[in-house]
């Protein structure tokens, strides 16, 4: 457990902001307590927010006036901030860090539990972290951007594939339909024709025997003409 804080008797209490933990990623979550000692503070909030939070703030006399200055202050900057009534703000650790000091008139906000042992805060370290958990901050919001991209294009592959499937199916039973379409058109035009086939072969049989019946009766006429030559001759 991190080592607390030397209080300071003028100073009573604290207020300040954590992030990090189960704070979304560039929100922080304003306190104020009226204890000094950081260590308490720290393990009454852990069991909300994590072991891994972490803890900015100044030491003040009244921290819960401080509070209040504090919430208008962010609030003033960006009106829609302050997640609902909550104790919750959407803001970047930098910036939340500046606008502390402002309202509370301090050179530093100290960090709770000490990242850099042996070595007291200052400006300099101070500003050095924030933009430290900005960009880490930042960093976690691109790899959040970029598995979406991810995700959304590997979605819309398969969605892409899914669709040239479905098309590929319906050309195919389009296809298929058409074939049965055919089928019958193809069966009564080959009756058709069947029957056209049959009626012409009847009218060229009929037309074979008209042609025999008239064969025969010329052949008659013939015979007869021939048996009358015949008798004439016989007569003389």
């Amino acid at each position: 457990m991190p080592k607390s804080t030397k209080s300071n008797k003028s100073e009573s209490g604290c207020v300040g902001f954590l992030y990090r933990g189960l704070v979304k990623t560039n929100h922080i979550r304003v306190f104020s307590h009226g204890s000094s000692d950081l260590e308490t503070v720290y393990n009454e909030l852990t069991p909300f927010y994590g072991d891994n939070i972490q803890l900015k703030y100044v030491l003040v006399e009244s921290p819960e006036d401080f509070l209040e200055k504090f919430m208008d202050k962010l609030t003033s900057e960006n009106e829609k901030a302050r997640l609902g009534e909550s104790f919750c703000f959407s803001c970047q650790t930098s910036e939340a860090s500046n606008l502390l000091k402002d309202v509370t008139d301090a050179k530093a906000a100290k960090n709770y539990p000490v990242t850099k042992k042996g070595k007291k805060d200052d400006d300099k370290e101070d500003d050095d972290k924030d933009d430290k958990d900005d960009k880490d901050e930042k960093d976690s919001d691109d790899d959040d951007d970029k598995k979406k991209s991810k995700s959304d294009k590997k979605k819309g592959g398969k969605t892409d594939k899914k669709k040239a499937k479905d098309e590929s199916e319906d050309e195919d039973k389009g296809s298929e339909s058409e074939q049965e379409d055919e089928k019958p058109k193809k069966k009564a035009k080959e009756s058709k024709d069947s029957k056209d086939s049959k009626k012409s072969k009847s009218n060229k049989e009929d037309s074979d025997d008209d042609d025999d019946d008239d064969d025969e009766d010329s052949g008659k006429k013939l015979k007869k003409k021939t048996d009358k030559g015949k008798g004439k001759s016989k007569s003389k």
